[in-house]
């Protein structure tokens, strides 16, 4: 997401990094509270992020090429609700690229006390395979070549 540069927001940047050791965590910073954890099993990824008070109607889940993108918006009535629904995190969006090609048609997301959930299964190329290792006999050593002269 592209975000517009204004000398007003860096001069509030400048007040925020003041406070930031007691504890102050700036308003327009929505971004930085949303845990995202990725863990990864032999068969799959899975992604979770914290949502509080969204549901499955405010989240929508994209994967394409590689790049997975997470959207979440409660919807407000007016412009005023809608800067505040900003300031509070209510709109996010996250994008990412993944560490290995998933099957889009077995993954799932789910919602449950404000933790999206995401299972991501790994196509079979992109998981992890033994190789056995066997033990070789040394090469047979060489014979130096022949020496003729002219």
């Amino acid at each position: 997401m592209l975000a517009r540069f204004n000398d007003f927001d860096s001069t509030f940047s400048v007040f925020d990094s003041l406070f930031e050791g007691f504890g102050y965590r700036a308003a327009h910073a929505n971004d930085d509270w949303r845990r995202l954890r990725v863990e990864e099993t032999k068969d799959a990824l899975l992604v979770t992020l914290d949502v509080p008070g969204m549901n499955e109607k405010d989240l929508a889940v994209e994967l394409h090429e590689g790049i997975l993108t997470i959207r979440g918006e409660r919807k407000t009535e007016s412009p005023a609700e809608e800067r505040i629904a900003r300031a509070a995190g209510l709109k996010f969006e996250k994008s990412f690229s993944l560490p290995y090609e998933v099957d889009p048609e077995t993954s799932s997301a789910d919602v449950k006390d404000g933790v999206l959930t995401l299972t991501l299964p790994k196509i079979p190329a992109a998981k992890p395979r033994a190789i056995a290792v066997k033990s070789a006999a040394p090469p047979a050593a060489a014979e130096p070549p022949a020496i003729t002269s002219k």
